[in-house]
C-alpha cells in the first residue's frame, strides 16, 4: 500500500495536479524506508454498474439478445443481463502490522514518526508488476 499524503490545507490542489505521469513520477521516486506509522482503521466499499459503459466502448451486442455466447453452453438464447464492479478496503492493525512485516528491507536509520491524521490518498500496487490494483482517497480520517 503506498500512501500520498499531501499538506494539510493543499490535499485538493495536490488532487487536481495527480494524473498518470505525475502519480509515476511519484512512485518512481519511492524508496523503501522503515517508519513509526500511526494511522486510524478505515474501511471502504465502492462499485458501479459498468453495463452502460461497457455498451459505450462497443459492446452493446453482449447485453442483447443478438449476443452470441454459444461457445460456452452451445445455445445461442444466452447473453449478459448486467456487469457490477464492488470493491473492499480495509485497514486495520493487522494490516498495518502485515505491511510493517513485509516492507521493512535494511535500515539503518530510526523509523520516521508519519502521522496521518488528515486528507490522503492510497493505492495498492502488485508487487510484481507494478499494477494498481486500487486507488482511493480519505477525506475524514477521523471518522
Amino acid at each position: 500500500m503506498v500512501i500520498l499524503l499531501p499538506e494539510l490545507e493543499k490535499f485538493e490542489q495536490f488532487e487536481r495536479a495527480l494524473h498518470a505521469d505525475r502519480l509515476g513520477e511519484i512512485l518512481g521516486e519511492l524508496w523503501r524506508r522503515e517508519v513509526h506509522l500511526v494511522m486510524p482503521k478505515f474501511s471502504f466499499t465502492s462499485g458501479f454498474d459498468l453495463k452502460g459503459m461497457l455498451c459505450k466502448l462497443g459492446m452493446p451486442a453482449a447485453f442483447s439478445e443478438e449476443a452470441d455466447f454459444s461457445g460456452m453452453d452451445g445455445t445461442h438464447d444466452l447473453w449478459i443481463d448486467d456487469v457490477y464492479h464492488k470493491a473492499f478496503i480495509k485497514v486495520d492493525e493487522q494490516g498495518t502490522e502485515a505491511a510493517a512485516a513485509t516492507g521493512n528491507v535494511m535500515v539503518p536509520a530510526a523509523p520516521i514518526p508519519v502521522w496521518i491524521d488528515h486528507p490522503f490518498i492510497l493505492l495498492i500496487r502488485d508487487r510484481e508488476t507494478g499494477v494498481i490494483l486500487f486507488l482511493g482517497r480519505v477525506l475524514n480520517p477521523e471518522k
